[in-house]
């Protein structure tokens, strides 16, 4: 993903001359990396993670989508709003993901939550209460004449709801009582996985980031292909472009990753650093073969024009990554699973980590 940022002098002439004092020109200059450890070390603890096993698909059992011809259809009317949760008992979500609370009552002794999808989906979601009446219905909407019909889907509060393939359509959730009322509860849902996974790679625990391969190789998380595991390849990029204009000249430094080759996906993460942030994110390790490139260029006004496609390294770019770039640590896209975008770029590679000129991003496991 491509992000470029002008800034004004005043507002940043200090770090022009931080971000630009820490020059490559050699190869014997770029054998002491002032970051290089740092980056290894927080790397190396990344891989240590044990992922919790609070959420299993592989242990549950697939329903499949079939019409209750038992119960009555229910008629139904768009929310006013059609993009936010707002009105009691109506909601509608924009999106195919969602984790949002309310309570059912005299006066609201059920509510609907409306979704639709464009394509067939993998459907996981669930109500979670401490009240064991509470229980969630699937329907099926029909907007043209204003009803819901009734599926044979249905599970009370704390049980999985995992339909492996939910045909392209328009649905609604019903949480309702078969009892008691007064009692909050957790509504949890994902649908932007295409149909019919074959495996689960990791799943968080309120659903909200969700990765699974399927037969032909591919990997998503939440709607996002991220590569293939039989070819290795990904159509994932990323760019981050610095420019500052100064007088008559400016000086610019950019970063790309394309043809991206992966070797793993990590398990979902949050991701703060000072140039990109991510409650939902991946990391997608690089392989070798990806293309890097990296350039810095300055022109001043009778000074004339510098310019070094050579990276943190001192190798001449754009090139492939080798195994002597792994020999540095691993390099890793970071990916937002709500975007699908790749955000940021964590690695010895990258300018800025690698000189210290920004501090390493805050990496946690989403459990």
């Amino acid at each position: 993903m491509k992000n470029k940022k002008r800034f004004s002098l005043p507002f940043l002439c200090t770090v022009l001359i931080v971000a630009f004092s820490f020059c490559l020109t050699s190869h014997a200059a770029a054998q002491s990396v002032p970051k290089e450890k740092a980056i290894m070390k927080q790397q190396e603890t990344l891989k240590n993670h044990k992922e919790m096993k609070d959420v299993s698909l592989k242990q549950a059992d697939a329903g499949s989508l079939k019409m209750d011809q038992h119960e009555e259809t229910m008629k139904v009317k768009k929310p006013a709003n059609e993009n936010v949760f707002k009105t009691a008992s109506m909601y509608n979500s924009e999106d195919q993901v969602f984790d949002t609370s309310s309570v059912l009552n005299e006066s609201n002794p059920d509510d609907m939550y409306f979704f639709s999808t464009s394509s067939d989906r993998t459907l996981i979601t669930r109500i979670l209460s401490a009240n064991s009446q509470y229980h969630l219905t699937l329907y099926v909407v029909n907007w043209d004449t204003g009803e819901a019909q009734p599926t044979t889907i249905e599970m009370d509060a704390g049980n999985l709801v995992l339909l492996k393939e939910l045909p392209a359509g328009d649905y609604m959730i019903r949480v309702y009582s078969e009892g008691t009322l007064g009692d909050s509860y957790h509504i949890q849902l994902n649908a932007k996985n295409p149909a019919n996974y074959t495996s689960v790679q990791s799943i968080t625990s309120n659903l909200q980031t969700f990765v699974a391969e399927y037969a032909d190789g591919s990997v998503y998380a939440n709607g996002t292909l991220l590569y293939n595991t039989g070819t290795k390849t990904s159509s994932l990029s990323w760019e981050r472009e610095y420019y500052f204009s100064h007088g008559g000249g400016y000086n610019q430094r950019t970063h790309s990753i394309s043809d991206v080759k992966v070797k793993s996906v990590s398990a979902p993460v949050t991701y703060h650093s000072s140039y990109a942030s991510s409650n939902s994110a991946v990391m997608v390790y690089l392989d070798t073969g990806t293309l890097f490139m990296h350039h810095v260029s300055a022109y001043q006004s009778g000074g004339g024009y510098e310019d070094s496609f050579l990276d943190t390294l001192g190798k001449k770019t754009p090139r492939r990554l080798d195994a002597d770039d792994q020999t540095y640590g691993d390099h890793i896209l970071i990916v937002d699973t709500k975007t699908g975008k790749a955000i940021d770029f964590f690695s010895v590679l990258n300018y800025y980590y690698a000189s210290g000129v920004e501090s390493l991003p805050v990496i946690s496991y989403i459990q």
